[in-house]
């Protein structure tokens, strides 16, 4: 998997221990040595996919998630268990992990972002299509980020959208939560101004990624517990 995987260069306010990587999943010929690291669930729902993109993209992701926490923490990819949290949210199966995960995808490419420190949301998304979002954009934007982009089909608004969804995912939120009260919009460089119920919230951070031509993404990294609303805590570089 590693000749498919390229490290992300991250801004330079980023808190040290924080990796995102990039998986390019045209691989078939990884297909053979990811399908041994998989469980026995992976792979009976690689099995299930029909298309066979799709099904390559899962077992290469599912791989390459494997490899990079076996990495972090010393362990054998292949005996690695999940469980699923707050809202389906993916973690270790190991109550004394610190170690944090989020995976994105927009076609064939993958993002997977990894900190021992913050709860970690990442997404990638097509900047060539945002029609594709815009129905589920009504709904989920707030007041504030409908003024800042109005026109949903717009150059900027897969930047909004990446932003937003990776906050959504810092936080472990799900669809009943009150996320159209949270603003993520574009701020200075590549950082994005965070509030919620329009107030700043400041224990929550976020930034724009240069990934791939062509694909908008995000980071944000955050101290508050999954599912909770936001409070004041503020990020250190430490």
């Amino acid at each position: 998997m590693q000749r498919a995987l390229r490290a992300i260069a991250l801004p330079p306010d980023v808190p040290q221990g924080v990796e995102v990587w990039h998986l390019d999943t045209r691989r078939p010929d990884l297909l053979h040595a990811a399908l041994k690291l998989l469980s026995e669930n992976e792979l009976a729902r690689h099995h299930r996919y029909m298309d066979r993109a799709t099904a390559l993209r899962f077992a290469l992701t599912r791989a390459t998630l494997r490899m990079l926490i076996a990495d972090r923490t010393g362990r054998k990819a292949a005996e690695l268990s999940f469980d699923y949290g707050h809202h389906g949210k993916p973690q270790l199966a190991d109550p004394e992990s610190s170690l944090h995960f989020s995976v994105s995808y927009s076609g064939q490419h993958t993002l997977l972002a990894l900190s021992d420190k913050y709860q970690i949301g990442v997404d990638i998304e097509n900047s060539q299509s945002p029609r594709v979002l815009a129905s589920l954009a009504q709904k989920l934007l707030s007041s504030r980020e409908k003024s800042c982009c109005p026109d949903f089909c717009s150059e900027h608004f897969p930047r909004l959208w990446t932003g937003k969804e990776s906050v959504i995912k810092a936080w472990g939120w799900g669809s009943d939560d009150p996320i159209s009260v949270l603003s993520v919009l574009p701020g200075k460089g590549l950082r994005y101004v965070i509030r919620y119920d329009d107030t700043p919230v400041t224990q929550t951070r976020a930034w724009t990624l240069n990934v791939i031509s062509g694909h908008a993404a995000a980071l944000a990294l955050s101290r508050q517990p999954l599912g909770s609303q936001p409070a004041t805590v503020v990020l250190s570089r430490a």
